[in-house]
């Protein structure tokens, strides 16, 4: 995987989940999650950060509900 793909499947699997901890993973903190990590781990791997192009509208909702 590519380090947008491996920083997605990590948001997906859980670790998105924002400060409030509802298990509920939203487009919003994806987003958020993607455009934290995607800098940390292309400065770390490739030797210099790549800044992800982000745009969004309309409502939030969740793409990930954890059963638990």
């Amino acid at each position: 995987h590519g380090i947008f793909t491996y920083s997605l499947l990590k948001a997906l699997r859980g670790e998105a989940d924002g400060a409030n901890g509802d298990k509920k993973i939203t487009v919003s903190e994806i987003r958020a999650f993607v455009e934290d990590v995607i800098p940390q781990l292309s400065q770390q791997h490739k030797g210099s950060p790549q800044f992800p192009t982000v745009w969004s509208s309309g409502q939030d909702f969740p793409l990930v509900i954890s059963p638990e």
